[in-house]
């Protein structure tokens, strides 16, 4: 699980460590209700990819040969802001995910509910 503090604290960028999920092809990404960041400067940010040094090896992702071949990786990003829909389901290709929050310096109500940050 990553989460910030809440309220998130202004102009820091909080990294979060690479989780790996051996086995699988996709992540399934739940937020809790009350996510939110300021929308026009706090943004965050999560990345997936297939991590196949640590993967099994009798598992392969379609079109992963021609993709690892040339040194690439296979995965999405996405950034959000904002209130998210937890309703809508995020998925993600990949068994490893790794994000980051940054929040700047620019604050339009410093006591707003905004900044309630992400679980």
């Amino acid at each position: 699980m990553y989460e910030t503090n809440h309220p998130y604290e202004r102009s820091k960028v909080q990294q979060f460590d690479a989780k790996y999920f051996p086995g699988a092809i996709a992540l399934s990404l739940e937020f809790d209700r009350k996510c939110q960041s300021d929308q026009s400067h706090d943004f965050l940010t999560i990345s997936s990819y297939y991590d196949y040094h640590n993967s099994n090896p009798g598992i392969e992702l379609p079109l992963s040969k021609i993709f690892l071949s040339k040194g690439m990786g296979i995965g999405n990003t996405f950034k959000v802001s904002g209130k998210i829909n937890v309703k809508k389901q995020i998925v993600l290709l990949g068994n490893t995910v790794e994000g980051d929050f940054a929040s700047s310096a620019h604050s339009r109500d410093e006591h707003s509910l905004s900044r309630w940050g992400y679980r």
